[in-house]
């Protein structure tokens, strides 16, 4: 499952998506049904982007809850991130993937408030500031590598908590792309070949453990994981 080729990326790198979208990538790829990686991308600070480098991608997922009204606890390392880049330091490396012809979904959870049209974004920043507009640029660059060609299109897939999240990402995007002048042919591909799902969201990940918590299952493990996710 290590040695599965990049297929995805995702715009954020909080507890949710490890504890929601890649665990569910990390499952349907121990059954054959995805076969691919993700790239995870920081658009914060935060310093998970460096903290998933450090672990090789890989993390523990403790998963508790009721089964057949049983309650159950299952630990599991979560293998489907193959790496972790800063939109902030590695601009041109998340570009990168973009060009290539491998990746066909993009993922996000950038918070509520992380789709909304910021006004003052620019194309050429290093990278743009707010997630639509990194999204928008990323999507150009792909765009323009493949010559607008239908079939590098790629499906959208934002997580975050807000109603018809993948219809008001798109229109913010387009947006974007008549502020910046990117021209009819970008327009016409994202109208054509880049599905945009609108999500509702249905597991509760609250994150790390309490520092109780932690300990114990620390203890319990063998061994310290700095991204030790509950869900």
């Amino acid at each position: 499952m290590l040695a599965l080729p990049e297929r995805a990326v995702q715009f954020g790198t909080g507890a949710f998506l490890r504890g929601f979208i890649d665990t569910f990538v990390d499952e349907a790829n121990a059954v054959g049904a995805f076969n691919g990686r993700i790239v995870a991308i920081g658009s914060t600070s935060s310093g998970r982007d460096r903290a998933l480098a450090e672990q090789d991608g890989l993390y523990t997922l403790v998963s508790r809850g009721l089964v057949r009204g049983v309650p159950h606890e299952e630990r599991r390392i979560i293998g489907s991130i193959s790496r972790a880049l800063s939109a902030t330091d590695g601009w041109s490396a998340v570009l990168a993937c973009a060009r290539d012809p491998n990746i066909s979904i993009i993922f996000s959870n950038t918070t509520e408030v992380g789709i909304t049209l910021d006004e003052s974004d620019e194309f050429d920043a290093m990278p743009p500031r707010s997630f639509p507009g990194k999204l928008a640029r990323f999507l150009y660059e792909r765009a323009d590598t493949f010559a607008f060609a239908p079939s590098s299109g790629v499906i959208v897939v934002p997580c975050e908590l807000i109603e018809a999240n993948g219809a008001r990402l798109r229109t913010i995007v387009l947006r974007l792309a008549e502020r910046w002048s990117l021209g009819a042919e970008f327009v016409r591909w994202v109208e054509s070949s880049v599905r945009f799902c609108n999500t509702l969201v249905d597991r509760i990940v609250p994150g790390g453990p309490t520092a109780e918590d932690g300990a114990s299952l620390e203890a319990a493990l063998g061994y310290r994981d700095g991204m030790l996710t509950t869900a």
